[in-house]
């Protein structure tokens, strides 16, 4: 009969607005050095499901991305999957009852170690730090404890140099900037968001023992500056606009990544910003490069 059709259909097209986040990739070709010229050469999606997928890194051999989903069929609950570049493999790497927001790749100490995942996974009560060990082809070997944060929820993408944890946190309304050393756990307070500056994302420095922060000035306008960790002096970097950013930085490419949510830019070392030739209104979430430069991915709204 047709009703039983009708209401397959109806299913169908239900599932398909499920799939509220779409995985993407863009590869990036770089030409005419000495000044290279960034060109979006191709656009695929990796991945697109009923989960909610949130947040993505590149694995160190640029040949898969790892990424965040939050299954639509449970409460709370985190799985980390990793899908090839070629979209020939994809598999379930780690699942939790907590929830997940970000990780972070804990920087190799020699050629031959395995790579490892740094996670933050939330609680009722508190955020625990643990780290993944993973074979040379990506399968879970070990895992690791590390410190917890009580009463704590962290808010942005942290950045990890290997013996210390970078992260921003909300208390009382107000953003602090924390270390916290991943043997011991202690934990120190680096800044503390000011009328003047408010950080609201972090990322890598070129510059040695510093971090660089994004954050809003007096005026509601975006600006980087960059924070010694040794010190605690902090110099500026840029000042955009009154947009919230989206921020990754990439040695490779020695230089920032930036997004508005629909517009990609880059902030080279002799603070140039220019404009990539992409636009996506569905409002892409944490745009990263792949360690090779050549290759960002992101997540946006397809429903």
């Amino acid at each position: 009969s047709l009703l039983p059709r009708r209401r397959f259909r109806r299913k169908c097209i239900g599932y398909l607005l499920l799939l509220v986040l779409a995985f993407c990739v863009v590869w990036l070709l770089l030409v005419s050095p000495p000044a290279p010229t960034w060109q979006v050469t191709s656009l695929q999606p990796l991945t697109a499901t009923a989960g909610q997928e949130t947040f993505s890194r590149f694995t160190p051999d640029n040949n898969a991305v790892v990424y965040l989903s939050q299954p639509d069929n449970t409460e709370g609950g985190s799985e980390l999957w990793l899908t090839s570049t070629d979209r020939l493999q994809q598999r379930l790497l780690y699942k939790t009852d907590s929830r997940i927001d970000f990780f972070s790749w804990l920087p190799s100490e020699q050629a031959e170690s395995r790579p490892r995942l740094l996670l933050a996974a939330r609680t009722d009560d508190k955020v625990q730090f643990f780290s993944l060990t993973l074979s040379a082809d990506y399968q879970l070997l070990a895992y690791q404890d590390h410190l917890a944060i009580p009463n704590g929820r962290i808010n942005s993408p942290f950045y990890t140099d290997g013996t210390s944890v970078f992260y921003l946190a909300a208390e009382h309304n107000t953003q602090k900037l924390y270390r916290a050393n991943l043997s011991s756990g202690q934990i120190d307070l680096l800044l503390t968001a000011s009328q003047q500056f408010s950080p609201y994302r972090i990322a890598p420095s070129p510059v040695q023992s510093a971090i660089t922060l994004l954050g809003f000035d007096a005026r509601q306008r975006s600006q980087l500056k960059q924070l010694s960790v040794s010190s605690g002096e902090i110099s500026d970097i840029a000042t955009l606009d009154a947009n919230w950013y989206f921020i990754d930085y990439q040695p490779s490419f020695a230089g920032y990544l930036l997004s508005d949510g629909k517009s990609l830019f880059t902030l080279d070392t002799q603070q140039k910003l220019q404009k990539l030739p992409f636009e996506n209104y569905a409002f892409l979430h944490y745009p990263t490069l792949a360690p090779n430069g050549k290759a960002l991915s992101y997540t946006h709204a397809t429903a």
